[in-house]
């Protein structure tokens, strides 16, 4: 009998499963849409966002059920739920078993929420789980058993930060202490240019409509969030209304950089706490290990490395990765490698946290441009070049090209009669089906129309992102870069806070530097070498054959 061990990152946006059968390679599967509302939507008690989207995993332990679409359910069925497909995901071929379960949750997770987890994964079928924090997560995943040192992880996703310092002995795994909080963290950010947008909606004397889809708005929020990396300046893609026709808010990147280091400089005033319990300095540490979505805005990534140590930017997966390792040690029952009981961390606030200042926004009042007219558009970027605005022209260009890609598919594609009546949900399902036919390119024109047909269905959206990766990834050839690429950046266009779409974007440049290699053609795999590293700085494969390239080495 097969027996396969799991360890489970149980995010606040996404649920990742490593798990691999004793003597294979790991493997990972995710989970995310429809099958389980990772954040919900709830009345906020006060500010100027009228709601909050809190985590469901924050819900564990709480008695009052929760209503995703309306439907009243208990938190911990849902959990239940998802771990169990997820089992089912991992455990079917005969004769195969869950052996031990590992998950990863935040130190800061109380007794009442551990209990109801367990709970539902007992639920789930999952007979022997442990719980591991992350931190203590991230550095088994990053030590992979090996070595000694001491290492800092910097974590922040959407519902929180963690400080953990842990000391790693050639397998045994010491916590020597944690710090964190519910703020700040990348909702934070989310609320606070939603925030902005609202304000300046109030302040043409408008108001969110009845049954406005605050979801997707925050979605719209984190996507501004993330192009502010990158931009010089980012218009928020919805419009408000202004005396001349509508206008967009735009962010300055200036101004959001000033606020991510505030915030991120008040995180990392814990650090010093830690190192004084340890009775440690700052030279101590060996390693800041980053872990979590919002790490990878550059503002953090700076304001971390600003502790003047070497720091490693971990992959999305690195919590199921490392709770995986630690389920294996626990199979094969040797003394624990992982200290269950660290110390407590730092008095917690009890009070919430005091919210940040506005982000700096303007309105600009720009004509609504004609609908279908290239030219108005072609003459509105023209005129932001011509005002200096070129971060704000570079973000609408890219928009206007990756939408003209996607129209012209939409036009190559074969048009049918019912396409006009027909749910958005049963074009998905149609195109899924001309993508299991290989017709790849047809596939994503009618995702991309069923998108546009309910663009607030966020199920909808995840599909059409699939579906995009999928066809990109489904047969890399030479020949095939340059779609397979368009296809990827067209998704990264549409959801620039995915890691998964970054990370194939630097597999398939390295599937076509091997390629290269393969035929011989060393520069050419040169270059597509360090485009995959520029989309994954850590991409082991990647940097060893690039370095043996350099050194004159057959990779």
């Amino acid at each position: 009998m097969a027996v396969i061990h799991i360890g489970i990152d149980l995010g606040s946006t996404k649920l990742r499963a490593a798990y691999a059968a004793r003597g294979a390679a790991p493997k990972v599967v995710s989970m995310a849409g429809a099958e389980w509302p990772w954040l919900l939507c709830e009345p906020a008690a006060g500010g100027t966002v009228p709601v909050s989207f809190p985590s469901l995993k924050s819900r564990l332990g709480v008695t009052s059920p929760i209503t995703p679409n309306g439907v009243h359910v208990e938190p911990t069925d849902v959990v239940a739920k998802a771990l169990d497909l997820v089992r089912a995901e991992i455990v079917r071929g005969p004769g195969q078993s869950v052996g031990q379960t590992v998950i990863s949750v935040p130190a800061r997770f109380p007794s009442t929420r551990r209990a109801a987890l367990l709970a539902a994964a007992a639920r789930a079928g999952l007979t022997d789980v442990s719980l591991i924090t992350d931190s203590a997560a991230s550095v088994i995943s990053q030590t992979a058993g090996e070595g000694s040192g001491t290492y800092l992880v910097y974590g922040m996703g959407h519902s929180g930060y963690e400080l953990g310092l842990v000391r790693a002995e050639r397998g045994t795994y010491r916590v020597l202490g944690y710090d964190g909080d519910a703020a700040p963290s990348g909702d934070t950010l989310d609320t606070q240019v939603l925030g902005s947008w609202l304000t300046a909606l109030a302040s043409y004397g408008a108001t969110p409509r009845e049954g406005t889809n605050w979801s997707w708005l925050r979605r719209l929020a984190e996507q501004v969030k993330w192009r502010l990396g990158a931009a010089e300046s980012v218009l928020f893609p919805n419009p408000v209304p202004t005396p001349g026709g509508t206008g967009h808010v735009e962010f300055e990147q200036s101004s959001f950089n000033r606020q991510v280091r505030a915030l991120a400089a008040g995180t990392l005033a814990g650090v010093a706490t830690l190192l004084t319990r340890a009775e440690l300095d700052a030279d101590a540490i060996d390693l800041v290990v980053l872990t979590g979505g919002s790490t990878g805005m550059p503002a953090i990534r700076d304001a971390v490395e600003g502790l003047g140590r070497p720091t490693s930017t971990a992959p999305s997966d690195d919590l199921a990765r490392g709770a995986l390792r630690h389920a294996q040690e626990l199979g094969h029952r040797p003394p624990p490698p992982y200290d269950a009981h660290p110390p407590e961390s730092g008095p917690r606030r009890s009070e919430p946290a005091a919210r940040p200042p506005p982000l700096n926004a303007t309105v600009l009042k720009a004509a609504q441009l004609p609908d279908g007219t290239r030219e108005a558009a072609l003459d509105e970027i023209r005129r932001l070049i011509n005002e200096g605005r070129t971060g704000v022209a570079r973000t609408e260009l890219r928009a206007l090209i990756t939408e003209a890609r996607s129209m012209l598919d939409d036009l190559d594609a074969p048009r049918q009669e019912s396409t006009a009546t027909t749910p958005a949900k049963d074009l998905i399902a149609a195109a899924r089906k001309l993508l299991d036919e290989g017709n790849h390119r047809n596939a994503i024109a009618l995702s991309h129309r069923a998108w546009q047909k309910d663009r607030h269905d966020v199920d909808v959206f995840e599909k059409m992102l699939d579906l995009h990766c999928t066809a990109a990834m489904a047969n890399p050839r030479i020949t095939s870069f340059e779609t397979d690429e368009q296809w990827l950046k067209c998704a990264l266009h549409h959801d620039p806070t995915s890691a998964r779409i970054r990370d194939l974007l630097a597999e398939r440049n390295y599937l076509q530097a091997k390629d290269f290699l393969r035929a011989g053609k060393r520069p050419e795999a040169r270059h597509f070498l360090r485009a995959t590293l520029k989309w994954s700085p850590n991409h082991p494969d990647a940097t060893t054959a690039l370095r043996d390239l350099d050194h004159g080495r057959a990779p």
